[in-house]
């Protein structure tokens, strides 16, 4: 019946205009010949006339145009263009169409691992077409031709491949918004790549769906990299949770002032919570001695696995790079053993404080530590650009800090009125986390590019409130109150 159905999908595609997936026979092989017959007596369809006017893309290999027909590579062109919209939507056709035909009787879930896998893709390229429409881009995706007819290979085996390429000598950096919590930034390369790894399904178990990456970083904040290395050098075979936590609470406000550390605003924005401040020092020692071991995720594959535990249905996991050296190994597996021993005893109260910060770290270790990975939704809210920031008011250190409102709108009863991305994008001349010293970037003009928080919308709740109030104090002096509680 798998057979069957691959076959049914692919007339399908023929009949949509689409090339079949080549190496079989019968069904396939005719609608391979009615599909170039086609190409031949019509210049091709409208895709693939516009894909056409794209020659001499620099993604493209070898100096050969693309076309609708297979190449002897065994990958097709399906899509090019300059628009990352666009690019993110074909990139979601092909998967789920892959993954539709390829998981026979586990559909659903199998499009629900998709479907998470390709809003993560569409989140951070529809970000960069929000905050730097000036940066030019060139994309592709490809698709690889099947042979259903042979077993699916023992490696992993790139279906679906999406190719991005930044016009632009700048590096693209995003950051996360403060009271996110997360002591990392976002980094895009010159050239950015996903790819759908083949989907394996079977009637008892949905595998995990890989998405493959290369070009995204998530380095740490320079600040917090510095406190870790004065920490160290000053401290010595001395140093632990309580000895790091006191440094810190004696050198923060000199060495890492609010105005300038975007650290030191994403600790305070932490320890000056009211339940906060009621734990222990213990517990905000081991708070910071999570943060200040934060090490740079150096992405090599998202999996996307099937777990009811939580409410999305997916967890989220990621695969590093290897280790470049024996150091950045070891402070790996250090960072390991603090997150995983935060998830066994925190991850319940870090849901509420700090709800990003402990998905990042259920991404990384929730797995080996037995529990779920990350909530797809929480990661795609956290590269999702923001719609709108400002700095806080009043006279705290919030009015250092750019990305303050950057929150979602919430009425009285804390219910969420329209949700807001916590990423900002925006140009430098470095890459992230190059230097030992760290200064908040600028905005081109001194002032705020994006909309401000829509504060003025809480005008709208005040004042009914207001009157209302005032309403009830009148009554109350007038003694119409009392008179109707006599009744």
């Amino acid at each position: 019946s798998s057979y069957f159905f691959a076959k049914v999908c692919i007339f399908c595609r023929c009949r949509r205009g689409n090339p079949p997936v080549v190496g079989m026979t019968g069904m396939a092989s005719q609608c391979l010949q009615l599909h170039a017959l086609r190409t031949l007596l019509t210049g091709g369809s409208s895709s693939s006339r516009r894909r056409s006017k794209v020659a001499g893309s620099v993604l493209q290999q070898n100096g050969s145009g693309r076309s609708s027909l297979p190449h002897i590579d065994g990958w097709q062109t399906r899509e090019s263009g300059d628009d990352l919209r666009e690019a993110a939507r074909f990139f979601r056709d092909e998967c789920e169409a892959t993954v539709r035909m390829m998981c026979v009787g586990s559909e659903s879930s199998s499009v629900l691992q998709a479907d998470a896998a390709c809003t993560l893709v569409e989140r951070l390229l529809v970000g960069i077409c929000d905050h730097l429409p000036e940066v030019r881009t060139q994309f592709e995706v490809k698709v690889s031709h099947l042979d259903l007819n042979k077993p699916p290979p023992v490696a992993e085996q790139e279906v679906v491949v999406l190719e991005v390429r930044f016009h632009t000598e700048k590096v693209l950096a995003g950051e996360i918004a403060t009271r996110s919590r997360v002591t990392l930034s976002v980094q895009l390369k010159e050239q950015l790549r996903f790819a759908l790894a083949l989907p394996r399904c079977d009637t008892s178990e949905v595998q995990p769906l890989l998405l493959l990456a290369d070009g995204l970083d998530l380095p740490v904040l320079p600040d917090c990299a510095q406190a870790l290395k004065l920490m160290r050098a000053e401290l010595g075979a001395g140093m632990s949770p309580i000895t790091a936590y006191e440094w810190w609470e004696q050198h923060r406000h000199a060495r890492f002032p609010l105005r300038r550390s975007k650290f030191h605003r994403l600790v305070e924005s932490l320890f000056e919570q009211k339940a906060i401040q009621m734990v222990g020092k213990a517990v905000r020692a081991d708070t910071l001695w999570g943060y200040i071991h934060t090490s740079p995720i150096k992405v090599q594959a998202f999996l996307f696995r099937i777990d009811r535990r939580l409410k999305a249905g997916v967890s989220v996991s990621v695969r590093l790079r290897p280790a470049e050296s024996e150091r950045e190994e070891a402070d790996r597996k250090q960072v390991k053993a603090i997150i995983q021993k935060m998830m066994k005893q925190q991850r319940s109260k870090a849901e509420k404080f700090a709800p990003s910060g402990i998905n990042v770290g259920a991404m990384l270790t929730g797995v080996e530590a037995g529990q779920p990975g990350a909530c797809p939704r929480v990661l795609a809210k956290l590269f999702t650009a923001a719609k709108w920031k400002g700095y806080g008011k009043g006279n705290s250190w919030h009015k250092f800090d750019q990305t303050w409102n950057c929150t979602d709108r919430k009425d009285l009863i804390g219910r969420v009125l329209e949700e807001n991305g916590r990423l900002i994008w925006r140009l430098q001349d470095g890459e992230v986390n190059t230097g030992d010293d760290f200064v908040q970037a600028e905005e081109s003009n001194g002032h705020l590019d994006l909309i401000q928080s829509p504060e003025r919308s809480w005008n709208l709740v005040y004042v009914p409130m207001f009157l209302l109030l005032l309403a009830v104090a009148t009554a109350w002096n007038n003694g119409s109150v009392l008179r109707w509680l006599e009744r």
